[in-house]
């Protein structure tokens, strides 16, 4: 049986490149099964400024309480429906 490199996260995950030029980034769009109906993303930095550890640490994040953490501030989705996470790269806009 296959098991989710995150616990708790469902199997309707995409990994994309958003945005471009200078600002693109990947980021990860999943749901996770205590929140149904609910779509997460999370950004990583370009490679130029990770380290390798960004998928240790969003795991990390995910299964110690950082999405139930930020539920409880009532995060409002972007325009695409998405609530991205608060400790996710964000890019210098």
């Amino acid at each position: 049986m296959r098991r989710p490199y995150i616990s708790g996260l469902k199997d309707d995950f995409d990994v994309r490149i958003v945005w471009s030029g200078d600002d693109a980034h990947v980021a990860i769009l999943f749901s996770h099964e205590l929140w149904p109906g609910v779509r997460f993303g999370h950004r990583f930095p370009p490679p130029d400024e990770a380290d390798g550890h960004e998928a240790i640490w969003l795991k990390e994040e995910v299964e110690t309480g950082a999405l139930a953490r930020q539920m409880r501030q009532h995060p409002q989705p972007d325009g695409d429906g998405i609530i991205w996470t608060s400790w996710g790269w964000t890019p210098s806009r």
